[in-house]
């Protein structure tokens, strides 16, 4: 919002303003001009929170700066802002702007080049929009004779976060408009401090045993789980870790590191039903009581899951309506496999609070509905989410163990029961040890 018609000039004209520039005091313009023997200067820290980046101390009054401040920057874009700010400092540092017949005016230092111009505006590419823009509305306000010795400071406050020394410019000696031109000392340009980078992943790194480690986003180093008959091999088409055979040699499955249960970064591995299967068994054996004895894998492909995917597992020990305990998966979109062993067809219903259910066909016949009978607990997971595309409820779809039942979006749901004969699922999600975490497994055919 502008505050006053001094306080509104546009960009353009505040960048041309001349040596004698126009201060608010209260609603009135007041010209000051600026000598080389007072050089005039204001604390940005006090001016808004933004400006905390930009501590350095640079020759205008306060109300100079307030009314930069102040004006109304519009919706540029960054990319709009750096064009601007490129050609400002060619234009005002090369070509100096005419001084009025009475003003004083220091004597021109060096013209930087074009090299150090376009160091400086890749320098501030990495600064926060905001500061970006209080740095171009302060310095344009500059004469061009003050901008060159204030380019490096400014820079390196700005980058910096810290406090930058008050810049030594040397003022000339002053000239009267007809007297002749004389050498104008120039401060020495700083280099900026490089800021310090976040963290990125960097890739699956080979170790001398012929396995692998990966990089979490927050800078974390972990191994690429190691299952017991696998070995692993980088696909050099897709950058990805697949478990193959140690003996055959064939694809078995494959880990991808985009997966997090309760905000710890685990990744997870996705297998062929038969390894799974295998798995499964050698968990449930883990079991002394037989009402525990069942173990659920992922029902979801996520072979082809990006860090876009945002794959997320939590649990919910109360689930929805108090009484149904669930593991919940949130995604973007996924394809829903079959997690019920020994199976080639589920049942799909609406749901209340799902959208859509599938489960065991024979769980929905009054035998089995109230009760989960034993021996037969790995028969009575139910698995609900915003299915896609489902053409037919209340019927059999085929779907083997592993086998693709439909698409999902946003999230699905794993509970295990009948009736009021729940049971909890922390605890009986399939999962393979990796130092300190338990890495989920999913299945896909």
């Amino acid at each position: 919002m502008v505050a006053n018609t001094e306080a509104g000039r546009s960009m353009e004209e505040v960048a041309e303003i001349t040596p004698t520039i126009a201060s608010t005091a209260g609603d009135k313009a007041v010209p000051i001009e600026i000598s080389g023997k007072t050089p005039l200067s204001v604390d940005l820290k006090s001016l808004s929170t933004d400006a905390t980046k930009l501590e350095s101390r640079i020759p205008l009054t306060n109300d100079q700066a307030l009314a930069a401040i102040q004006a109304d920057y519009g919706t540029d874009t960054e990319n709009t802002i750096m064009s601007k700010l490129k050609s400002e400092i060619a234009l005002e540092v090369q070509q100096p702007a005419e001084a009025s017949p009475t003003a004083i005016v220091p004597e021109a230092p060096e013209v930087i080049s074009a090299s150090d111009i376009d160091r400086l505006v890749a320098q501030l590419r990495g600064l926060p929009k905001n500061a970006l823009k209080q740095f171009e509305k302060v310095f344009n306000m500059l004469p061009w004779q003050i901008k060159a010795g204030l380019v490096a400071p400014l820079v390196a406050a700005c980058v910096s976060g810290q406090p930058s020394p008050k810049p030594e410019i040397t003022p000339p000696p002053p000239i009267s408009a007809t007297a002749s031109p004389s050498e104008t000392p120039t401060a020495s340009p700083t280099e900026a401090p490089t800021p310090t980078p976040t963290p990125e992943p960097t890739g699956f790194v080979e170790k001398q045993d012929g396995t692998f480690t990966w990089t979490t986003e927050s800078g974390v180093v972990k191994d690429v789980p190691a299952i017991l008959g696998f070995k692993q091999v980088k696909n050099t088409a897709t950058g990805q870790i697949e478990y193959h055979d140690a003996k055959t040699g064939a694809y078995e499955g494959q880990f991808q590191e985009f997966f997090t249960v309760d905000k710890e970064q685990t990744g997870n591995v996705v297998l062929k039903p038969s390894e799974v299967s295998k798995l499964i068994t050698a968990k449930l054996a883990t079991f002394p009581n037989k009402k525990d004895k069942y173990v659920a894998a992922l029902p979801l492909d996520t072979r082809n899951a990006t860090k876009d995917t945002n794959l997320k597992l939590s649990y919910y020990p109360n689930g929805y309506d108090g009484t149904m305990p669930i593991a919940h998966i949130t995604f973007s979109e996924l394809p829903v496999t079959n997690i019920i062993p020994n199976t080639k067809q589920v049942i799909i219903f609406k749901n209340t609070y799902e959208g859509f259910i599938y489960n065991w066909p024979l769980r929905s016949d009054v035998a089995n509905a109230y009760r989960v009978i034993p021996g037969k607990e790995e028969y009575y997971f139910v698995v609900g989410g915003h299915f896609e595309k489902v053409s037919q409820t209340n019927e059999n779809t085929d779907a083997v163990f592993g086998g693709k039942v439909c698409d999902a979006t946003d999230f699905v749901d794993i509970s295990e029961g009948a009736g009021s004969d729940n049971r909890p699922m922390q605890g009986h999600i399939l999962t393979v040890p990796n130092g300190t975490d338990e890495v989920p497994v999913a299945v896909a055919a």
